[in-house]
């Protein structure tokens, strides 16, 4: 399984604290990854003072999940934003695919992955295109090492 992009977006809740997601970037960066943009880091507060920021905000969330080579989608009780990020990621590789009659190089290498307990939430977290995996530690392992 090779990566030509090793570019990641996390999909997970405005600053997560959860000790899975600050392990899944260190460890992520270790293995030679670069965290292109995640919501983890994202402080809500500023997100949300005023209309013009959040239209920024979605604007670079959709250019991060385009961009993106490896999508991993941290899921949590009452959450429903991220399923967004998951049905881009997937469109953008079908349409991509479609359009080309082939899967365009750094498309087919386009990687989605849901990660932890609650990766069975949404019917796009079943799709062909996605890979769920029970723990940070499962994931690593699907994931080479290119540091």
């Amino acid at each position: 399984m090779g990566f030509r992009n090793r570019e990641v977006y996390i999909a997970s809740k405005f600053g997560h604290s959860d000790i899975t997601a600050f392990k899944s970037k260190e460890s992520l960066v270790n293995k030679g990854y670069t965290i292109g943009s995640d919501w983890v880091s994202i402080s809500i507060s500023k997100a949300h003072q005023n209309k013009g920021n959040i239209n920024d905000l979605v604007s670079c969330i959709i250019q991060a999940v385009r961009e993106a080579g490896i999508i991993i989608v941290i899921p949590f009780p009452g959450g429903i934003g991220l399923h967004i990020e998951t049905g881009m990621a997937i469109a953008i590789s079908a349409v991509l695919t479609l359009l080309s009659g082939q899967s365009p190089d750094g498309i087919k290498d386009k990687k989605i992955f849901i990660l932890g307990e609650e990766n069975d939430r949404s019917p796009f977290y079943f799709h062909t295109l996605v890979t769920r995996v029970p723990d940070i530690e499962a994931l690593l392992k699907l994931l080479p090492d290119i540091a």
